[in-house]
């Protein structure tokens, strides 16, 4: 398995993309303490997902299995 890179660096973008534009909805009082609560919950929940469906895509072979024995 090979990281790439530019995987990775855009991975990191978007959710700096993200933390500024929370930063920002704070900042001018777009969210209230009540809309914190539920961006926080539609996060975790889609995030949650995301990461079940994305380790059930994944190919496995006996070297996985075995653990690289």
């Amino acid at each position: 398995m090979q990281i790439q890179f530019g995987q990775v660096i855009t991975q990191l973008l978007v959710m700096m993309f993200i933390i500024v534009v929370g930063i920002v909805a704070k900042k001018f009082k777009i969210l209230d303490e009540y809309g914190d609560r539920i961006v926080s919950s539609l996060v975790i929940n889609i995030t949650t997902l995301a990461l079940i469906i994305s380790t059930m895509s994944i190919d496995l072979d006996s070297r996985i299995a075995k653990g690289y024995r």
